[in-house]
């Protein structure tokens, strides 16, 4: 007999549990349906209102027990799903936005690292806390261990250099340092690598896509005009590699007084 619960449709992904192969166990007692599913992407906060959805979609009494489990990457990588989050303007909140992705990611449950790949530019070190002039180990004599902090695993060429040191460097140096910093890093089984590139077009962003099998690409922009012309420039470059666009965060859309009223300091919508 067919389980009914194979044919629900998921509220995300719109193909049905069965398809997805989501649902563990399940079984008709004491009058509802007990039901255990595990989904590719986080699910907190999501279990009522999906026990709610299958429970109308069955006509029946559900309890569900939901849980989250990282997909297998699409190739043998300690690295996992790797994970892009760009821009096309420079000073949008690229970076805060890929380090508290990697951080929800990991409170979600799944194994995560951060990759500063903003080689001129780095800022992950100092928003993880890490201390200037903590470098990480070397495993082998050729690889280098991330920097575990608040629970995530983190590799920037801030750890590598001092803070006041810049790197005054053509595209290939830039492009080969990135290389380095992806390919000789003891990412140790990770389930997503969240790589926080620089802002533009450029040669960081070509060597990537070419270099890595990127899952996909968030983009962050601003709701100002300015900003959402680079960001296009951004989403059509990533699309001429064949890298999905997994969403666009559009950030510093308003401030919210003490009063609850939520005021757009710019204009709204753009993103």
């Amino acid at each position: 007999m067919p389980n009914p619960i194979d044919s629900f449709p998921d509220p995300v992904l719109g193909a049905t549990w069965g398809e997805l192969g989501a649902v563990r166990r399940a079984a008709r007692l004491d009058e509802r349906w007990h039901v255990d599913a595990v989904l590719g992407y986080p699910v907190d906060g999501l279990e009522e209102s999906y026990t709610r959805a299958l429970s109308e979609a069955l006509d029946d009494a559900v309890v569900l027990d939901l849980t989250f489990a990282a997909p297998r990457a699409p190739k043998p990588s300690g690295a996992g799903h790797l994970i892009a989050v760009a821009s096309g303007k420079g000073g949008v909140g690229k970076s805060t936005t890929a380090v508290n992705l990697a951080l929800g990611l990991d409170r979600a449950g799944a194994k995560t690292g951060i990759l500063d790949a903003d080689i001129y530019g780095p800022s992950q070190g100092m928003m993880l806390g890490i201390p200037d002039g903590r470098r990480p180990e070397v495993r082998d004599q050729r690889l280098f261990v991330p920097i575990r902090a608040h629970g995530i695993e983190a590799m920037s060429m801030s750890m590598l250099t001092d803070e006041r040191t810049p790197m005054v460097w053509r595209g290939p140096m830039a492009s080969g340092a990135l290389r380095q910093l992806l390919e000789q890093t003891d990412w140790g089984g990770l389930d997503y690598l969240v790589v926080d590139m620089p802002p533009g077009t450029g040669d960081i962003q070509l060597t990537l896509s070419q270099q890595a099998a990127v899952s996909g690409v968030v983009i962050v922009t601003t709701p100002q005009d300015i900003a959402l012309l680079d960001a296009r420039k951004g989403i059509e470059m990533f699309q001429k590699v064949d890298i999905p666009i997994l969403g666009i965060v559009e950030n510093m859309r308003g401030c919210e007084c003490g009063c609850g009223d939520v005021h757009h300091l710019f204009v709204e919508g753009g993103g």
